[in-house]
């Protein structure tokens, strides 16, 4: 962009370095609104919309379960501070990776989808972190990433002129918006 950078910050990754840069950008104007959505995000189906179509669930940490399994267990076996569990170490380091890139790539896909389609998402203000404290619960809502997935909208709205409204969801999910019973 042709502003000046705000910030720069350095991570360093299984893959290597990487530096992220923080320009200001002046807002887009907002379009006018002609199509709309509301969302229903959850664990089964990642999002259910408001029109009854659903976007599947990956399950990524179940997909690679099996070779994160061996690789830990390869882990346990060996002996500790020598140069073979460091290599190990490495090698379960980047199942890891594989699976946060493969979850950061489908919410890129599908966020971008929904933002190329609509012109205002409704969509419910969860607080994930309170959500997580339930054990049996909390690999399955970060296996879905939905705060990951509800930044990208809100920030790829903001980026496109389009309008996100966030949602209380206290009593969303008790009442049939139809016929009312519980």
């Amino acid at each position: 962009p042709d502003s000046e950078i705000k910030s720069s910050v350095f991570t360093y990754t299984v893959k290597g370095w990487k530096e992220s840069l923080q320009f200001s950008i002046p807002d887009k104007s907002k379009d006018n609104i002609s199509t709309m959505i509301g969302l229903d995000l959850g664990l089964k189906e990642l999002i259910t919309l408001s029109t009854g179509k659903t976007i599947p669930n990956i399950r990524t940490t179940k997909e690679y379960a099996d070779l994160l399994r061996r690789r830990q267990r390869k882990l346990s076996r060996c002996k500790l501070k020598s140069n073979r569990r460091k290599k190990v170490k490495k090698e379960v380091l980047k199942v890891y990776h594989k699976i946060t890139n493969v979850r950061k790539t489908y919410l890129h896909q599908v966020s971008a989808q929904l933002i190329k389609s609509y012109d205002l998402i409704g969509m419910e203000k969860l607080q994930v972190s309170n959500m997580v404290k339930n054990h049996h619960l909390a690999k399955s809502i970060h296996d879905v990433s939905w705060g990951k997935l509800t930044n990208m909208i809100v920030y790829k709205a903001e980026r496109a002129g389009k309008h996100v409204v966030l949602v209380d969801p206290r009593y969303t999910s008790q009442e049939c918006s139809c016929c009312g019973n519980l």
